[in-house]
């Protein structure tokens, strides 16, 4: 088994949750709205009521935790989750669009 993912904690400074936490946390409310923040040079946080299809045609499946990241570098070793590969490979991430507003 691998436990990277348990043990990774990324560049925005959350860390991935272990798999005790998950098994005593609460989701049973699962109507939180989706936000996607992008790390500085690390991965997507994915926080809300969400799936994830690993590949087209695949079903959706439900994360256990109500916060995932998401690999940006390809480098990662459980895809699609982040398990600080970033940090080894030097990822840099294009910078973000300016705000129209």
């Amino acid at each position: 088994m691998d436990h990277r993912r348990d043990r990774a904690e990324n560049q925005c400074g959350t860390r991935m949750t272990s798999a005790h936490e998950k098994r005593h946390s609460s989701m049973n409310d699962r109507t939180d709205r989706v936000t996607i923040t992008a790390c500085p040079d690390g991965p997507l946080l994915v926080r809300g009521d969400f799936s994830l299809v690993a590949a087209p045609g695949r079903s959706p499946q439900e994360p256990e935790r109500k916060v995932v990241a998401l690999c940006r570098c390809g480098k990662t070793g459980i895809p699609p989750l982040c398990d600080g590969s970033h940090k080894l490979t030097g990822f840099r991430a294009p910078a973000p669009a300016d705000d129209p507003s």
